[in-house]
């Protein structure tokens, strides 16, 4: 893969990370503009967040796959 498309992939699951880290925090708050449903907020945030942790554990990944496919092609 290029790293033209590494770096969009990352850059979309740093930013996805960041408005699901987002959106959990006000599932914790228990914001009424999520319509979340009543006492299940916290379910709700639990939720948001590791699905924010997965977007980061994503970005990650591909950030080491993409600097040991450089340092492979680099001698």
């Amino acid at each position: 893969m290029s790293d033209t498309c590494f770096n969009y992939i990352i850059i979309i699951s740093i930013s996805g990370f960041i408005y699901l880290l987002i959106l959990s925090f006000f599932a914790f708050a228990d914001s009424e503009s999520l319509k979340i449903k009543r006492k299940k907020h916290i379910n709700s945030g639990v939720m948001l967040l590791i699905n924010s942790f997965i977007y980061l554990g994503i970005a990650i990944y591909l950030y080491n796959k993409k600097k040991k496919a450089k340092k492979t092609t680099n001698y």
